[in-house]
């Protein structure tokens, strides 16, 4: 991908030169006025033989040694590899991959930000329809200011009307949430291969990390491994060695489907097999590990501030149909108000496993609810009940029969 910049008169005539030289799916990514003229940034996509000739020979980097079975992985107690020469090739592949992916899931985001304008539109003349009592304006506020999707804000403010008293609005915002965004539960991993794929930075490999060293205290070290798969970023194979240490569990690294399967026939017996997998082609890695273990558990890995278009895309990903969704970065977010309206809007959510609070390793997994992020994103929002929960008589369910899919749709 390689961004290209064209001045023109104004934004009309830099679009059609943007459209006339790179095509109707041109993506543009920023809109500024230099002097008098208006300048257009687009993303192109270039290609791959364009990429290698602009690119100088890749330089010499470490790679495995030995023979028979270390030849396909290496192991963290290993001895230091030797020099190898890089593909290339695969790599110009992968970067390629990765950068279409990236703005294939920004135009998504750009949809998705047109279809909320629009949205908003629509809602605001609702609005101005609904009527509150003086003491739950505050809590109307809040609704209004926070950063959450319109069509969850307009149901919300809709089942405040008649309220009276700030505790019971509350109380009313947090049931429909609860009610809207309910979730089978998976509960603890059980034993054998678990695969975590997401996208990149969503905190897969530290969850890993912290899932191998759940099992070597309920199984045993020798009963448990942590294997990096396919993870060719700088770097990813030296902190998935850093975090087994930590962790008391052995690493060990498949970097293709062939080696993945002699890992499996060697160590697959293991009480606890935990896969991390890159944040690229996210469909194709767990399709390779079902390949060859069909009866592995897959765990979809989202951050708990992940954009409803990100929690699409790898929710509704082949593979995914029957995998758990693990929440990460909770201690990070803002409020999970879009991964919230994702599972509102789900026909059949995923179901729940683990929720990380924190990165250390030594804190524990915990299985979550969806209370855990109705109540973290109140607290965000400055919604917090002041009453307790045995003091409510009544809390009315999601209003007059509608749902977030109502809206959007």
């Amino acid at each position: 991908m390689e961004l290209k910049r064209i001045l023109a008169r104004d934004t009309r005539s830099a679009t059609e030169q943007a459209i006339r030289l790179y095509g109707e799916d041109v993506l543009i990514v920023s809109n500024h006025r230099v002097g008098q003229q208006t300048e257009l940034v687009v993303a192109v996509d270039i290609p791959s033989d364009a990429v290698v000739a602009a690119q100088p020979q890749a330089a010499q980097a470490p790679a495995e040694a030995g023979n028979g079975f270390a030849r396909h992985f290496a192991q963290a107690s290993a001895a230091a590899p030797a020099a190898a020469p890089v593909d290339s090739a695969a790599a110009d592949d992968r970067d390629r991959v990765r950068s279409q992916e990236l703005v294939a899931l920004v135009r998504e985001e750009l949809a998705d930000l047109r279809r909320e304008f629009r949205l908003g539109q629509r809602s605001a003349a609702l609005q101005l329809q609904m009527q509150w009592d003086e003491s739950v304006m505050p809590v109307v506020e809040r609704l209004r200011e926070c950063a959450m999707p319109g069509g969850l804000r307009t149901l919300l403010l809709e089942g405040l009307q008649g309220q009276s008293d700030r505790g019971q609005a509350i109380e009313t915002v947090r049931s429909q949430l609860l009610s809207a965004a309910g979730s089978p539960q998976a509960g603890m991993p059980a034993r054998g291969v678990h695969v975590l794929a997401g996208p990149a930075g969503c905190g897969k490999t530290t969850l890993a990390a912290r899932l191998a060293r759940w099992g070597v205290q309920e199984f045993g070290a020798d009963q448990v491994a942590l294997v990096s798969f396919r993870d060719h970023r700088a770097g990813a194979w030296s902190q998935v060695q850093m975090l087994g240490a930590q962790a008391g569990a052995e690493v060990f690294r498949a970097t293709d489907v062939e080696t993945l399967s002699l890992l499996l026939s060697e160590i697959g017996h293991r009480a606890l097999l935990v896969i991390d997998t890159p944040g690229v082609q996210i469909e194709e890695q767990v399709q390779a590990v079902l390949s060859l273990r069909p009866q592995a558990q897959v765990h979809a890995v989202l951050a708990a501030d992940s954009s409803e278009a990100t929690c699409r895309r790898v929710l509704t990903a082949a593979g995914f149909a029957q995998a758990a969704l693990m929440v990460s970065k909770l201690d990070e977010s803002d409020a999970p108000w879009a991964l919230l309206q994702f599972l509102c809007n789900c026909m059949a959510p995923p179901a729940r496993s683990l929720l990380s609070r924190s990165d250390r390793l030594q804190h524990p997994l915990q299985t979550w609810q969806v209370s855990d992020l109705v109540d973290h994103a109140l607290r965000v929002t400055g919604l917090t009940a002041e009453q307790p929960q045995e003091a409510i008589n009544h809390i009315p369910a999601m209003p007059t029969g509608l749902s977030v899919r109502d809206l959007n749709g």
